[in-house]
């Protein structure tokens, strides 16, 4: 995942909007986005007792994952940079 978030990086930072990027990394964004909007055994327990989580403090047991965030900003930034790149 390393690679392909250096790679998001390179991209936009050459300001190199295309669309072949979005479709290239269409499937590795819908993993990574998934796979960060499940919360963990522990979140959910604590929601069926109607309490309160926090995944933004980082707990220990927290199964969000910081590199998938990355991408999915990267990927997004990505899109927004195509569908903008007239007034960009």
């Amino acid at each position: 995942m390393d690679e392909i978030i250096k790679l998001l990086t390179e991209i936009i930072e050459n300001d190199d909007f295309d669309e072949k990027y979005l479709i290239k990394f269409k499937e590795m964004y819908e993993i990574s986005t998934d796979r960060y909007n499940q919360i963990c055994d522990v979140c959910k327990e604590l929601e069926t007792r109607v309490l309160p989580y926090d995944c933004l403090s980082k707990p220990s047991y927290c199964v969000k994952n910081e590199k998938d965030k990355k991408l999915i900003l990267l990927y997004e930034k990505l899109k927004f940079g195509i569908e903008h790149r007239d007034y960009i």
